[in-house]
């Protein structure tokens, strides 16, 4: 059975942040993305920031943080792992509504 995931786009304060749901085959490759073995960063501390502060990736029905993506770093329960190529963020960014993916892009410095 393909997983349901819920995308969250961790950036404002005080207001509710963007939600994407994801089935079929977009959620399997990012759960193929998310499973990849990575090298871990065994010093990494997540910054305390304002602005954009990642991705929030929930199973549905389990209401927990499962994953947070950011940039090269994806975390896993709370232990941080290398994504040099950023590939996780990439397909997130790659199927976010225009909207959301305008808002990002100053942020993020993409295009």
């Amino acid at each position: 059975m393909t997983p349901v995931l819920k995308i969250e786009v961790d950036v404002f304060s005080g207001r509710p942040n963007p939600v994407l749901e994801l089935g079929g085959g977009e959620a399997r490759h990012l759960q193929h993305l998310l499973e990849q073995k990575r090298q871990p960063l065994n010093d990494f501390e997540a910054a305390d920031q304002l602005g954009f502060r990642g991705f929030i990736i929930r199973l549905e029905g389990t209401g927990r943080e499962a994953y947070r993506v950011n940039g090269a770093i994806v975390q896993i329960d709370g232990k941080a792992f290398l994504d040099p190529n950023s590939d996780t963020q990439n397909f997130i960014l790659s199927i976010l509504p225009k909207d959301t993916r305008a808002m990002l892009v100053p942020l993020l410095n993409i295009h």
